[in-house]
């Protein structure tokens, strides 16, 4: 059931008692914006009026939060990640970890509300609504050429990111950890078995993954809070650069140089291939902020995940592609989406031996 199919009368009386049970103290209005609809998360912007005696959000205004509402059981529920090293967690275990960032002065949407309905069939994650745009080319449109906004998005990344990574992994109760002793290996391990449910050999990824396991870097990893999906879409960026971190619904407890890597892949820079960090930006001024805030940079781990990613990436635009598949052959709709992505497991293999070629000198 995606924000489409339910009413929306039904929506906003549901937010409303969710937000009442939490203390919250205001009106939700009759209107409502659909942001995005898809088969596992859907977001709605709630417009309100807050009562005059209201809490922090101040009284007698009108203000707008965000409701985004899971949908676990979907029927048709391919996720476009896939299952294994990094996987979905629950919404009370997303707004702790959205907290968790905020009381690290990292810019977030606060948390409202959080809870289940039993009315959706889902899980309701309230935050207040932030200034900003999230949609990839019309940030990289709006940065073109203007250097100086560039280099200083690169660098809030940089500050953001190591302000996170002080954030202690055990900090956050049911936060998914990579194993502390072994965490190269548990990554690989789960790897494999991801690529093993795909139903296609897909050597190039197999491959990598083998090029995984020979080349664990030396250096322990102390496991800190890391978003998972850091990267452009992920970004609201206004006037004034990063306004807040969008979707937590991959954090987890990890190698902070994965979240680092994630953001620096080929995939996510839309076509600039000259600019390492997200199409927008340079490497050096994303590597200087974070050390600077006090961020630990390891380029070792920094290179493995480069690699580790973008085989984990391939894995999951192939699990689209099964999805598509699946549903084509048992005769039910079937996402065209879904087979779209799969179409693009072939980039993901070239960047996958391009990122070994160089990283093997050859």
């Amino acid at each position: 059931m995606t924000s489409e199919a339910v009413p929306a009368a039904t929506l906003i009386a549901e937010c409303q008692r969710l937000l009442n049970e939490s203390g919250w103290q205001g009106t939700l209005r009759d209107d409502l914006k659909v942001l995005s609809a898809g088969a596992v998360r859907s977001s709605v912007i709630l417009s309100a009026s807050r009562d005059p005696d209201g809490d922090h959000l101040g009284g007698g205004e009108r203000v707008k939060l965000v409701a985004q509402l899971s949908h676990p059981n979907e029927p048709d529920g391919s996720s476009s990640k896939p299952e294994g090293p990094l996987t979905r967690i629950s919404v009370t275990a997303e707004a702790q970890a959205i907290e968790a960032a905020n009381s690290a002065s990292v810019p977030v949407a606060q948390v409202v509300a959080v809870g289940f309905s039993t009315e959706l069939q889902g899980e309701l994650l309230i935050t207040e609504w932030c200034p900003g745009e999230s949609i990839p080319r019309r940030v990289l449109r709006t940065l073109g050429g203007d250097e100086a906004n560039a280099k200083r998005l690169a660098e809030q990344c940089g500050t953001s990111l190591a302000a996170l990574h002080r954030v202690p992994s055990n900090s956050i109760p049911g936060l998914p950890v990579l194993d502390d002793a072994h965490p190269y290996q548990c990554y690989v391990d789960d790897l494999n078995v991801a690529l093993d449910e795909l139903g296609h050999s897909y050597p190039t990824l197999r491959y990598g993954v083998w090029w995984l396991a020979r080349n664990t870097p030396a250096s322990t990893v102390e496991t800190r809070l890391v978003h998972g999906d850091f990267r452009l879409g992920n970004l609201l960026v206004d006037d004034d650069g990063l306004s807040a971190i969008l979707d937590w619904e991959l954090a987890h407890g990890g190698d902070p140089m994965c979240d680092l890597a994630w953001l620096c892949l080929r995939t996510w820079r839309f076509g600039i291939d000259d600019r390492e960090v997200g199409g927008f930006g340079h490497l050096r001024h994303l590597q200087d902020a974070y050390s600077e805030a006090g961020g630990a940079w390891n380029s070792e781990r920094f290179a493995w995940w480069t690699v580790a990613r973008t085989v984990w990436w391939g894995a999951g635009l192939a699990s689209q592609a099964k999805a598509f598949e699946e549903r084509s052959e048992a005769g039910e709709p079937a996402s065209l989406v879904h087979a779209a992505s799969g179409r693009r497991v072939v980039e993901l293999e070239y960047d996958l031996l391009k990122l070994i070629g160089e990283l093997d000198g050859l």
